[in-house]
């Protein structure tokens, strides 16, 4: 794999560049402060003729797309309020050098805190670093979304991996994939969202109640993924990237082709592809049997757009086949005690990336087509309308008894779900200082299933409508929304023989305010509180009996009601010339908690011995902390660090809740060189912290909390330009150290160890193909 990958670098670097035309020229270079020669992060340059803007990044370096020859005008200033400095360039060929501006700071108008961008707003808006995106490539979405502080993640082994925020996960924590709500069998905690991580290269997290825009569900969080937008460029243009891991002998490639048309000339498209397969993943003492995976994902995008009219099409396909670990499925009690207590699991395993029962397959298709019309410079209409299938199939580890049955090789059970989703809304500008959006947004599911019975048959409808208004001024911006949403649920199930329909209605308003003043030059404080919902799902309704991909038997609660939390969320950032802090503190009070409570002692079926999970109605309070800060030694050496602590009490019997993770602290050191001839070397090494979760009751869960770990991992990235085109090799180490540990929040730690040390080695070729024009 690693062979493959290098040669299919060298080939790509040859080959899939473009020669240098009268209209591919790049103005690069870094922005410096004129008294002290360091380097000024995130000015904004803007090119007058073209009508281009471009912002620098964290170490002052900037690049603006390729143009035509010309002489042109430029303006360099680090936020408005400043005096920019204003220069023309005769630009001939490709053009690097040094801008020199006067540093300081008078009004916030947009500030990159490296997991914040902001623009003065209310809400909390955090993304990963362009650092975190590169560690993260090649994983799963889970993986990059919790480089983000206060994000963690729930894991079924080591290749199902789902965002915790705040201490909440699930149904708590909606996701939307390019502008679409992601609709699938998200109930599960070992049902992954089903998307390509390779695609989705906006990410970005809103916490608390400033989510109320998004409806119910959005308690803890929304976590938006999308692809970078579509802009049109004539020409053909691209990306391959490859990554290889020796943990599992992992390898994925993935790559796009997008470009534009010159007698088309608002049209733009897009295809992309993703390939992925791991075998067997091994901790530093054993195999862990069963674990390999494979992942092929495929998109389509198209879009027409002009100054005030604009229609665009998207079309995605993801597809997995998951391994279950199989050491988490036991035949009988007694083998079930003794794999609790074990050292390693009953069942070691051998290299192989063969994937065999108990096991999984997951296909979701997404389609969007969506359009908007500029009525005006102060009015615009958007129209969004979704289509989504998801197709879950998991295999239990034993055939049937019937022979004949069996030969057809059929999932134990089938989920299909169908989902058709549409929003419209009106986006607004009262006043020069006053803009709001008003919405309207429908869905309609359709569920069904084959086999044995986990959860029944049902059909489900939502309509809500919302209304936001943001008033900024200066230094200070305040913002309130209010949200009406109503859900009906019908379900269909025979019991006794018997078809029976159960209805249930839910409905609710929420609503939000929020608030942000900047102090001086260097504070920003935000100050938001609101109220949010959900319904009960319908796995905490009806599910009943075993979930194998959880390796665990589920019981639902026909008598739950709706959930409700009232949350506080305030936070503070400082940035300046060479330090960053982000310091966000929350509170939610939760009435009508819904959470699986482990249910003594375990239960034997015909299919084998399992933990027992009941869900269960409380109410409950989460408390915390996220924060994040950043300090420049030199131009050269930061170090960093990033943490999250959550509490979470059970008001209505006065004890601790399961399944909040622990205290988490994560210190880096990065050093960046550049070198000359445009090629820089960025080296990272993060340590993180993670406490016992030593706040659980006693005897409340099968097997008591495991330990608190500390881990090494190491980045070292080298980017370099091949014909104008940014390529970049990078190799990373995880545990370095090969340390053995259990994390609470993944479900088989009842059973085995974590992923051991892993070396990986990535690369990433663009490519440029464009037709030279005619003099």
């Amino acid at each position: 794999m690693f062979r493959f990958v290098f040669v299919a670098f060298l080939l790509l670097s040859h080959f899939g560049v473009s020669q240098v035309d009268s209209c591919s020229f790049v103005f690069k270079g870094q922005v410096m402060d004129e008294h002290d020669n360091t380097s000024v992060p995130f000015a904004k340059l803007q090119l007058k003729e073209l009508n281009l803007s471009v912002l620098a990044d964290s170490n002052g370096m900037f690049q603006f797309p390729p143009v035509c020859a010309g002489t042109y005008t430029f303006s360099c200033f680090h936020h408005i309020g400043c005096e920019p400095v204003k220069f023309q360039r005769v630009i001939q060929s490709n053009l690097v050098e040094q801008i020199f501006i006067e540093f300081h700071f008078e009004e916030i108008e947009e500030v990159n805190v490296t997991h914040t961008v902001f623009k003065m707003s209310s809400i909390s808006v955090e993304k990963p670093t362009e650092l975190d995106r590169n560690y993260a490539s090649g994983k799963t979405l889970g993986d990059l979304v919790k480089q983000i502080p206060g994000v963690s993640t729930l894991n079924t082994g080591s290749s199902i991996s789902k965002p915790i925020v705040h201490g909440m996960h699930s149904n708590r924590v909606l996701v939307l994939n390019n502008e679409i709500r992601q609709e699938g069998q998200q109930w599960g905690s070992e049902h992954a969202p089903e998307i390509d991580p390779f695609l989705s290269t906006e990410v970005s997290l809103i916490k608390g109640a400033s989510a109320v825009r998004y409806g119910s569900d959005a308690i803890a969080g929304v976590i938006i993924v999308a692809p970078k937008p579509l802009k049109y460029k004539a020409g053909v243009r691209g990306q391959w990237m490859g990554t290889a891991f020796s943990n599992g002998r992992q390898g994925a490639t993935s790559a796009y082709l997008e470009g534009g048309c010159k007698r088309l000339k608002h049209f733009s498209w897009r295809a992309q592809g993703t390939y992925k397969q791991s075998g067997t993943l091994h901790t530093p003492r054993y195999f862990m049997k069963n674990t390999a995976s494979k992942e092929y994902n495929f998109s389509l995008a198209s879009k027409y757009e002009t100054t005030r009219f604009g229609v665009e099409l998207f079309y995605s396909q993801f597809n997995t086949d998951l391994g279950i670990f199989a050491g988490a499925h036991i035949g009988n009690l007694t083998d079930l005690n003794t794999a609790f207590n074990a050292e390693k699991p009953l069942e070691e395993g051998s290299f192989t990336y063969a994937i065999n029962r108990p096991r999984q397959h997951i296909e979701h298709e997404l389609f969007k087509a969506s359009a908007h019309y500029q009525l005006n410079e102060k009015n615009k209409l958007v129209f969004i309308y979704g289509r989504q299938y998801n197709l879950r199939q998991e295999y239990d580890k034993h055939f049937s008894y019937n022979d004949s049955i069996a030969a057809l090789n059929l999932p134990a059970f089938q989920l299909t779900l169908m989902t058709y989703s549409g929003d419209v809304k009106w986006e607004h500008q009262w006043h020069k200082n006053v803009n709001g959006e008003i919405g309207v947004s429908f869905s309609q599911q359709g569920n069904s299933y084959q086999g044995r019975f986990f959860v029944p048959n049902f059909k489900r409808r939502n309509v809500g409508i919302y209304w936001i208004e943001t008033w900024k001024l200066k230094t200070f911006e305040f913002e309130a929304g209010i949200r009406a949403d109503r859900t009906d649920l019908e379900v269909y199930m025979y019991e006794n023989a018997v078809l029976k329909n159960y209805s249930h209605q839910f409905q609710r308003v929420n609503a939000s305010v929020g608030g942000a003043k900047v102090f001086g030059h260097h504070w920003v404080v935000r100050l938001n509180a609101g109220t949010a919902w959900r319904p009960p799902s319908i796995n905490e309704l009806y599910s009943n009996g075993l979930h194998h991909g959880a390796a665990a038997i589920e019981i639902g609660n026909r008598n739950l009601e709706v959930e409700v939390s009232k949350n506080v969320q305030a936070g503070v950032t400082y940035k300046s010339a060479k330090s960053v802090f982000q310091l966000d503190v929350y509170h939610n009070a939760m009435d009508g908690f819904i959470y699986l409570k482990p249910t003594l002692p375990p239960a034997l079926t015909i299919k084998g011995a399992f933990p027992v999970f009941k869900y269960e109605q409380v109410d409950a309070r989460f408390s915390g902390v996220d924060f994040y800060f950043n300090y420049k030694l030199t131009p050269q050496v930061h170090l960093s660090g990033k943490g999250a602590i959550v509490r979470a009490f059970n008001s209505t019997s006065n004890s601790f809740l399961v399944g909040i993770p622990a205290d988490r602290f994560e210190p880096g050191f990065t050093y960046i060189h550049a070198f000359k001839k445009e090629r820089n070397l960025v080296a990272n090494l993060s340590v993180p912290f993670v406490r016992i979760q030593d706040r659980v009751e006693e005897n409340s869960d099968y097997v008591a909390p495991p330990n608190g770990y500390v881990l090494v991992n190491a980045q070292i990235t080298y980017s370099f330009l091949v014909r104008q085109q940014e390529c970049y090799i990078s190799m990373e180490i995880n545990n370095m150290l090969n340390q053995s540990y259990r994390d609470y929040l993944n479900r088989f730690r009842y059973f085995s160890d974590e992923v051991g040390r892993s070396i990986g080695v990535k690369l990433k070729v663009p490519f440029n193909i464009q037709k030279h024009e005619k003099n």
